[in-house]
This record gives C-alpha cells, structure tokens and sequence, in this order.
C-alpha cells in the first residue's frame, strides 16, 4: 500500500534552502541524495532499509529546522499569490512527468496537495482581487483540476502513478 499523503508539498515553498536536504530529487549515488526520496528508494527500490539511520536522523533535524523557518514565517498578499504560482508552476514542470516519486509512484497525492495549497492561497487573497473575470476563470479551473484529479482517487489517495497514460498527463 502507497504511503500516507505527506503534506510537505504544501510546505515546499517556505523550506528555502532546508528543501535540498528535505526533497532532493538527484540520485547522486552518495550522502548527498538524502531526505524523503533517499529513503523513498530505499523502500521501494532498493526493498530495504539497510543504511538509513543516518538519512532518517537528517531527515528529523531538517524537520525541525522546517518548523522553525515556518514558525516564523509572515506573509503580505503579494508572498501568497506568489507560492500560489510556485505551487502551479511545480505542478506543471515537475509533477505531471512523474519524476516526483520514482518509486513509489504517489505523484498524484503530490499533485493534490499542491493545487490544495495553491486553492487555500488564492482563496486568502481571493476577496482582494478586483478583477471578477479573473476570479470567474479561477474559481472554474481550481473546480476543473480537482475534479479531474477526483478521477484518479482510490481510497484516502490515488492511484498508482504508473497507471496514468501520457495523454492523461498532459490534461
């Protein structure tokens, strides 16, 4: 069974140079590819866990050290809408090419939770925007991305990544 939704990507955009260590995604073959997706090939690529005591200790001093950066964290309007697109940018330049989870293939929990985050900005910031075509187109393609992910859905997740074709990836 795929692993419990993790809600870092809602994160990301706050971990400021913390993400390397956290979400690197370069298999470097050596102590330089740590965080989730070491262990992550470790799991479900390599079948165990041998050697990852040390990444999991890395793993747990970057969380904390996350917790404090988003501790004290403060944003104006302009810093929301700003991650709002970081998060719609990753969407479409890394998440759909399925890159995101090379072995355990839960890209589209991923997704979701990115297009969530991106939603929950631009509804903070929504009221403040004066421009009602603009919310209209908004509000119809958040409506339109979480129903196409609703889609994919199986249980408390989605499906296994690996089972979405490329031209289901491209809308």
């Amino acid at each position: 069974a795929p692993p419990p939704t993790r809600p870092y990507g809602a994160l990301e955009p706050l971990a400021e140079d913390i993400d390397v260590g956290v979400d690197g995604r370069t298999d470097t073959g050596d102590a330089r590819f740590t965080g989730f997706h070491r262990i992550e090939k470790a799991l479900w690529g390599d079948g165990s866990l041998a050697g990852m005591v040390g990444y999991a200790n890395a793993l747990d001093l970057d969380a904390l050290a996350l917790r404090q950066v988003v501790g004290r964290a403060s944003f104006r309007p302009v810093d929301v809408a700003t991650m709002a697109n970081d998060w719609l940018t990753a969407c479409m330049v890394t998440m759909v090419t399925g890159n995101e989870e090379r072995y355990v293939h839960t890209d589209l929990d991923d997704l979701a939770a990115a297009i969530g985050a991106a939603h929950g900005a631009y509804a903070a910031v929504r009221p403040a925007v004066a421009d009602p075509g603009l919310t209209a187109t908004l509000d119809t393609r958040f409506a339109a991305a979480t129903a196409a992910l609703d889609g994919y859905r199986r249980g408390p997740g989605y499906v296994d990544y690996t089972s979405v074709t490329a031209t289901e990836r491209r809308h």
